[in-house]
């Protein structure tokens, strides 16, 4: 009701008499309107982004209006701000405006006011759902000779049928405005899905979830002095890497806008790696056995989007954490004698946990006609630790070997935080001349520590060698201070930068 009476006093000057008058006949939407909107109002008003907000692709949307207010009301259209716009007798609210369109014709106008003055009648019956609908289907049967592993690695599929949907996509349109969209493919270890809702001027949902698996060789290498073919882990090494999503936001007229989103990405699996281990066979050595690792990783991520704009000035905020978590044990063989029952090997477990996060504050606004300003803030924080246990485990599997090499560290810590203040200025516009002010600070401030422990075999007395509570610690302070300024007509630009680094500890 508050829109139409801010429309209703815009046009209160409006002399009906001016008008061209309603059509005499009982106006058919059909055959007399949906011409008239699909020809000329559509190109405008219809669609996910009509001008001002106002659509007129259905009765409901048609009759709410968009953000000048209401645009229609029903049995009375010589009060009507659409007629009195399409009779471009409101400045600047020409319809359609100069160039975008033809202009109507009195005899159409006429048509208008007679639909609107018949209540706005909708074609009956007239569909305001649109469904469409694709999908492609694939079915394939593969056979491998020679290295079945290597073909998975390659082709990032196992060999045998492969069937299922490899493109779908399924939407719905609604007469008012609303959306719904899903698509994706579903393969053999090859999935993805997503899911959208959306709706003019009121926000969106969108969700995802996707995974697919990849292949890894577990063979080693080939030495003809050891052996005329690699040596095989003989088991099925891949790895499944997928990432789930989803996103809320709001566009609402005149209201700020904004988008929440969470997302998490994960890797799980075994994959294999290049560290062989050294074969024997008599006096003849070779590094050729394979290795592999297994990991599982984690990544949370929090994000959030802001934009409002009040007054000629115009904030924005943009957040993003994220939560990572990786943990991996690798095993290499530390030697293996060609046909022995057993071997030595080294196992590596690594841990890692991070925290990083970022926000960004953004405001700008033209103070007047030939100066435009903004300005911004950026905080960044870290912080993470880590950790590694190195040990080798003899022929039997049972226990370390005190005449191996072992390593093992606490978590080595992490924290760096960062903040950034930037100002600039445009100047202009004059006729050939344009002048830009910039000037950015920038703070960092890092401190890290860690302690590590090992016990190493040594080839002289004494022959064991332990050391334990070895600390390396260390700080690092940094600023930065930038400022440009350019010339536009002259082509001339200046910059001047002053930046320092203090470690006020490193042991």
């Amino acid at each position: 009701m508050f829109f139409a009476f801010l429309s209703l006093t815009a046009t209160a000057a409006i002399d009906e008499t001016q008008l061209p008058p309603p059509a005499a006949a009982m106006v058919d939407f059909a055959r007399d309107i949906k011409p008239i909107l699909l020809n000329i109002c559509y190109k405008c008003h219809a669609g996910e982004r009509p001008k001002g907000h106002f659509l007129l692709t259905s009765r409901e949307a048609a009759l709410k209006g968009g953000t000048k207010g209401v645009d229609i009301i029903s049995g009375q259209s010589a009060k009507s701000p659409l007629i009195h716009f399409v009779a471009r007798m409101v400045p600047d609210m020409e319809m359609p405006p100069e160039g975008k369109g033809t202009s109507l014709t009195p005899e159409q106008i006429g048509l208008l006011r007679a639909w609107i003055d018949q209540g706005v009648v909708w074609a009956p019956g007239e569909p305001e759902l649109e469904l469409l609908a694709s999908a492609s289907l694939t079915a394939g049967f593969t056979t491998v000779n020679g290295n079945k592993e290597k073909f998975r690695e390659l082709n990032w599929q196992r060999e045998g049928w492969n069937r299922g949907l490899e493109e779908f996509e399924l939407t719905q349109k609604n007469g008012d405005g609303s959306k719904v969209t899903s698509a994706g493919h579903i393969l053999r270890d090859d999935y993805k899905v997503t899911l959208e809702a959306s709706k003019n001027d009121l926000g969106f949902a969108r969700f995802g979830w996707s995974q697919y698996r990849k292949y890894y060789d577990g063979s080693g290498g080939v030495n003809s002095l050891i052996s005329s073919s690699p040596i095989e882990l003989n088991t099925d090494l891949h790895k499944d890497i997928g990432k789930a999503s989803a996103e809320v936001g709001l566009t609402l007229p005149n209201w700020p806008k904004f988008m929440l989103g969470y997302e998490q990405q994960w890797q799980e699996g075994t994959e294999s790696t290049l560290e062989w281990g050294s074969v024997s066979e008599g006096t003849n050595i070779a590094k050729v056995y394979p290795a592999f690792k297994t990991v599982s990783e984690r990544t949370h991520i929090l994000k959030f989007d802001a934009d409002y704009d009040v007054a000629d000035w115009r904030f924005t905020d943009s957040f993003r954490g994220e939560w990572y978590k990786l943990s991996t044990t690798s095993w290499s063989d530390s030697g293996y004698t060609n046909g022995g029952s057993g071997m030595a090997t080294t196992v590596v477990k690594e841990n890692e946990t991070h925290f990083q996060g970022a926000n960004t504050v953004r405001v700008e606004k033209p103070v007047a006609k030939w100066w435009f300003a903004s300005g911004g803030y950026l905080y960044s924080k870290f912080s993470g630790d880590a950790s590694l246990n190195s040990s080798n485990l003899n022929a039997a599997y049972l226990s370390a070997d005190p005449a191996l090499p072992q390593w093992h560290t606490d978590p080595i810590t992490l924290e760096r935080e960062s903040h950034v203040f930037s100002i600039a200025s445009m100047f202009g516009p004059w006729e050939g001349l344009t002048l830009s002010l910039a000037s950015q600070n920038e703070w960092t401030r890092q401190q890290g520590m860690g302690t590590q422990s090992g016990e190493i075999a040594l080839p002289f007395m004494p022959y064991y060698f332990k050391f334990s509570g070895q600390t390396n610690s260390s700080d690092l302070d940094s600023s930065c201070s930038r400022s440009a300024s350019a010339n536009m007509r002259r082509r001339a630009a200046a910059s001047r930068s002053s930046c320092g680094t203090r470690i006020p500890r490193a042991i």
